[in-house]
């Protein structure tokens, strides 16, 4: 992956200035979500701790979510703000909880049941669509769930398209673009997205500028525990990912031709993508920390907010540039 590959990035300068930065408490934060006027970030150490900070990073706040039941056994809890309303979610307890962010209570909306899930996403204020795998025939595929039917569920299975396992080979991140009410599922090790429409019904399959086609991973069964695991983990391709307005943005991990060996020590690449027309736009560099890298980006109010290291950064973005093409 440290070799040039044939495709050639086109770099900008001035699509996103740094213009702030906060230092942050601990590494273990992620992008929570927003309010339309403040930001919200979760710790993976401390899943029911919610930082919230203003988009001037000038001020900051810690709140505690209350459950309407804790005692349920949770593996690896995820919270989600969106508007006024947050989500907390735990596929291996097949459980849904939602409350305001105004006492940070919640209750539950979808009751334990059979829908087991690796990763949910609330995309408006009572549909969340999610990630399953079907063991019986060795799949993943997506689903929603309707908090205002009862939570009636329906599954797409020609969303995600397996190569290998169906299991690691589809893997990937799960993103929702509020302005055209489309999904949108950018694999992890292999140079492809899939976008759809807000009913699941596939739009289009587009390719990544990296020439990674097929998924590089080999795959194996434990004995002790009977369950598939990597034998051979695969190098992730396209690792973060974010959406705004028509554009994706993806941090690539493929190293492109002229790329300098410098460059690639300092600074995260970020790839921009029109996903409407899956046409590559133009390249630009997020600069490392002294010894970390970036692990999360979101988009908010014509900023493009970023998690490196203990240190919260905003970028200014010129939107200029959303409209270049080749």
């Amino acid at each position: 992956m440290h070799q040039d590959n044939p495709f050639i990035r086109k770099y900008v300068t001035g699509y996103a200035e740094r213009s702030g930065e906060m230092k942050l408490h601990t590494a273990s934060l992620y992008f929570a979500g927003t309010d339309n006027t403040k930001l919200y970030l979760g710790d993976s150490r401390a899943p029911l701790y919610i930082f919230e900070v203003d988009t001037m990073l000038k001020s900051r706040k810690h709140h505690v979510i209350q459950l309407e039941n804790d005692k349920l056994p949770f593996t690896r809890i995820q919270v989600q703000v969106k508007g006024k309303n947050f989500y907390v979610y735990d596929g291996t307890v097949p459980v849904i909880f939602k409350g305001s962010i105004s006492d940070w209570k919640a209750k539950i909306v979808m009751q334990p049941n059979d829908i087991y899930f690796t990763n949910a996403l609330a995309t408006s204020e009572n549909e969340i669509i999610f990630k399953q795998y079907q063991s019986g025939n060795q799949r993943t595929v997506i689903g929603s769930i309707d908090l205002n039917e009862r939570n009636a569920v329906r599954y797409r299975d020609d969303i995600l398209q397996k190569q290998i396992d169906g299991l690691f080979d589809v893997d990937g991140t799960m993103l929702y673009n509020k302005s055209s009410e489309s999904f949108i599922y950018l694999y992890y090790y292999r140079n492809q997205f899939t976008v759809t429409n807000h009913k699941l019904r596939l739009s289009h399959r587009w390719n990544t500028i990296d020439t990674n086609r097929i998924a590089g991973i080999k795959t194996s069964y434990d004995r002790i525990s009977g369950k598939r695991q990597l034998s051979s983990p695969g190098h992730v391709i396209n690792k973060i990912a974010a959406t705004y307005d028509n554009l994706l943005l993806v941090n690539s991990t493929a190293r492109g031709r002229f790329e300098a060996d410098r460059m690639w020590e300092i600074a995260s690449i970020i790839d921009v993508y029109d996903f409407a027309e899956g046409e590559y736009l133009f390249s630009f560099y997020i600069y490392n920390g002294q010894e970390a890298k970036l692990r999360d980006m979101m988009p908010f109010n014509s900023n493009l907010f970023v998690l490196v290291g203990h240190e919260l950064q905003r970028y200014k973005i010129n939107t200029t540039f959303n409209n270049i093409r080749k």
